[in-house]
């Protein structure tokens, strides 16, 4: 597994991820099979997203929590009904400082967050992290991520052994994580404060903690670093709710082949290079594509792991025969448009625009960029990402809103008519600028990222951008009636 990581860090060009060695590693490992791919691959954040894989987090502490490490504290494997994958699994630990009779087997997103971002290697303790965490209904991946947050506090002294009731925070310190995660799901003392989140959390501590509160529009991002996959910046900071790993990326149009069902689809690469990679105007139609595909996959119930681990999955030809509906996949894609488009007037509406309110923290984006690991020099083009995002969603890149033109022609008028356009100061990263003033030019920083991936990929000019297929019509029933 490590390995598999290794080579994607060392090769100067990358074939297109198998969706078939996905659902092998599912169905033995589940999604802990990531976790050594992704310290070695740069695609795991690591020391509150300060750090760099292999050099901070080295193969030879992150196979202590790897997948071998995990499955051998299983004891049973379960799925989701009639599923031939089946990624859970049921543990039991009876070494260790924290016995447990039985808990869920932790997900590559909390050991991640319980591991590389805090330097643990203690797997006893991601463990009873992952059980507490489950017990008293908290997010693992939030709390990892504030918990960093406290630890890089600690470290430059804005938070005291007084201030955390005698709990050093120290990087690695198992006792310490458990400690302090205690605290927090119990609310007592400095808990009660973190129990917040990182960025309410910051606001309260004060004394410069903002510099290390890593968010998103309030939300701590999850354990997939964008600068590895570009896409995923894409996500966590356009779409209407933040922060989010499971709704678009280029991996996951990698291993979804969605070229076979929608005439809108834009095919992957199957080889690409470092300059293909960090292209950033000729990823947004695909990604809008991934987007709306997800809309349908999640009205419908359906996997997400599904959608990826077997190629072409038949999901609009099983919804015609569960309902006994005639749509096409583009009329299915149409659907899902409108679903994104309403989640986005929702909040249009509301007052909220991600350009203004999603707030991306530097790090996230390479500002300034790391010095050293696979990611060395990346800085994304945010502005890049998100207007050529804007202009394949069909969403005014000023007011976040969806063009009445496209909302009309999807049989959404109505929605176009409740909208109240509003205005704001469109200057983001003044804002972002601001919270970081040790950091580098961002217009610099993705000029030097560039230089880097042509200098090693050497590779030939690059491709024309797909052009954007016309969308479906609103899909109809077999009568010939408009169906919502």
């Amino acid at each position: 597994l490590a390995i598999t990581g290794l080579v994607t860090r060392l090769l100067p060009v990358y074939p297109r991820q198998p969706a078939g060695l996905w659902r092998a590693l599912l169905r033995k490992f589940g999604t802990p099979c990531l976790t050594a791919m992704g310290s070695e691959s740069g695609d795991s954040p690591v020391k509150n997203w300060g750090g760099a894989g292999y050099m901070d987090f080295p193969l030879r502490r992150v196979r202590k929590i790897g997948a071998q490490a995990v499955v051998r504290y299983e004891i049973k494997k379960y799925g989701c009904y009639s599923c031939p994958i089946r990624c859970g699994g049921i543990v039991q630990v009876k070494d260790g400082p924290y016995p447990l009779e039985e808990s869920h087997k932790p997900e590559y997103e909390s050991i991640c967050a319980f591991g590389a971002m805090l330097l643990n290697d203690d797997l006893h303790s991601v463990f009873k992290l992952n059980d507490m965490c489950n017990r008293a209904g908290i997010d693992t991946i939030s709390c990892g991520a504030t918990v960093a947050f406290a630890m890089e506090c600690f470290e430059n002294g804005v938070l005291t052994l007084e201030d955390t009731g005698g709990i050093a925070l120290r990087w690695g310190a198992a006792d310490a994580i458990v400690a302090i995660t205690e605290k927090i799901i119990k609310r007592e003392g400095i808990g009660d404060v973190l129990a917040e989140g990182v960025k309410r959390a910051a606001e309260k501590i004060g004394k410069g903690a903002e510099k290390y509160a890593v968010h998103v529009g309030g939300v701590e991002p999850p354990m997939h670093d964008p600068k590895f996959d570009p896409g995923y910046g894409v996500a966590y900071k356009f779409d209407p709710a933040p922060g989010r790993h499971t709704v678009t990326s280029c991996t996951y149009l990698d291993l979804q082949f969605l070229e076979k069902k929608f005439t809108r689809a834009v095919k992957p690469k199957q080889v690409f290079t470092d300059k293909d990679k960090y292209r950033y105007d000729d990823k947004a139609e695909g990604l809008a594509v991934g987007t709306f595909y997800k809309m349908i996959v999640d009205g419908a119930g359906i996997c997400l792991f599904g959608t990826q681990a077997g190629g072409n999955m038949p999901v609009c030809e099983w919804l015609n025969l569960a309902t006994g509906w005639y749509f096409t996949p583009d009329e299915y894609l149409a659907a899902g448009e409108r679903v994104e488009h309403l989640r986005q007037c929702f909040n249009i509406r509301e007052g909220i625009h991600s350009r203004r309110d999603n707030y991306m923290h530097p790090r996230i984006q390479g500002v300034p960029p790391l010095k050293k690991g696979p990611l060395k020099g990346v800085t994304l083009d945010m502005e890049t990402l998100g207007r050529t995002f804007h202009e394949s969603m069909q969403w005014d890149w000023e007011t976040g809103a969806p063009k009445r033109q496209r909302l009309e022609t999807l049989g959404m008028g109505d929605v176009a008519d409740a909208l109240e356009k509003r205005s704001w100061e469109s200057d983001v990263a003044v804002m972002e600028e601001a919270a970081a003033p040790d950091a580098v030019s961002t217009t610099a920083a993705v000029k030097a990222t560039t230089a880097a991936a042509e200098k090693k990929a050497k590779a030939p000019a690059r491709a024309k951008p797909a052009a954007a297929k016309k969308a479906a019509p609103k899909p109809k029933d077999k009568g010939g009636k408009k169906t919502e």
